[in-house]
């Protein structure tokens, strides 16, 4: 997913990510994470998010801030950092079954 701004619908709930060329991605967030003392946060695109399918694709993002102090998310593309991410993220969804 290539640069772009950032943005929340308070109304529905949605993040918005608005690229360059004006395309707009809509997501639900799925979660926030820690994983080696970072912080990474999984979105699922908002037409999957309510779907019956059991496996959806979501897109995960670093989060962390610019040299100007802002935050800013940063895609993950290292395939390693991303199997440690799902395997952190099965723990939390087991975790949040347990406690319904």
């Amino acid at each position: 997913m290539k640069e772009g701004i950032i943005d929340f619908d308070q109304e529905t709930g949605q993040v918005i990510l608005r690229q360059e060329d004006g395309k707009e991605n809509r997501f639900y967030i799925e979660c926030e994470l820690e994983v080696e003392e970072k912080t990474f946060i999984v979105l699922i695109p908002a037409e999957e998010y309510m779907g019956e399918e059991e496996e959806v694709t979501g897109v995960v993002f670093e989060i962390g801030k610019d040299e100007d102090g802002e935050q800013v998310w940063k895609a993950v593309e290292d395939d390693e950092m991303l199997a440690k991410i799902e395997r952190a993220m099965e723990e939390f969804e087991e975790e949040t079954e347990e406690e319904s």
